[in-house]
């Protein structure tokens, strides 16, 4: 499941693996900080992070039942973003960005986004539990129903209880404002 592996055409393998470092191949990927913490990059919070934190199962075939048995659970809130241009308090389902040369780069949408300066971010207000499955089965196939905005920097104000998501893991801290930033890109040895 450990999607950087995949895409950075690494292996498992200690024999391959030793081959590829004394190669030497090296392949540039973005990173950002929240509150001057290095992450690489992926980002998300309301229904992912949910689902993340109250898993039931530690394989990544569970993780779709997982998703199905939270989603009926979930209660979205209300988070306060402010980007360079803009600034929104109002109840998400979700919310997320991400380095899409590295994370879920398989959905159509997302292949070509966050290479620049810039952050994408993607989020589906708050609506019916129906309306909201109907907008995230067609990620699959490329099709896009989040509103998105672009912004060089982001602060997010969480409320206590909310998680969120950073690289595949939750993220601890005692903050509630975050503040995120895409910083630079930095090399290193790939497949």
């Amino acid at each position: 499941g450990n999607n950087m592996v995949k895409i950075s055409n690494l292996t498992k393998n200690i024999h391959e693996s030793l081959k590829i470092i004394n190669n030497n191949n090296l392949k540039e990927l973005q990173y950002g900080t929240i509150n001057d913490k290095k992450v690489f990059f992926n980002f998300s919070l309301g229904f992912t992070s949910y689902v993340l934190a109250n898993r039931k199962t530690s394989t990544l075939k569970g993780y779709p039942l997982d998703a199905i048995i939270s989603y009926f659970k979930y209660k979205s809130t209300k988070v306060k973003i402010k980007s360079d241009y803009d600034f929104f308090d109002k109840k998400i389902f979700v919310a997320f960005f991400i380095n899409t040369s590295h994370y879920l780069s398989f959905i159509k949408f997302l292949k070509k986004n966050n290479r620049t300066e810039s952050l994408n971010v993607f989020y589906l207000p708050e609506n019916n539990k129906f309306k909201n499955f109907i907008k995230l089965i067609p990620l699959l196939i490329g099709i896009n129903f989040f509103k998105t905005f672009k912004t060089a920097n982001l602060t997010i104000e969480l409320t206590d209880d909310q998680q969120i998501e950073v690289d595949g893991d939750i993220y601890r801290s005692n903050e509630n404002i975050l503040s995120i930033k895409n910083q630079n890109k930095i090399n290193f040895i790939s497949g």
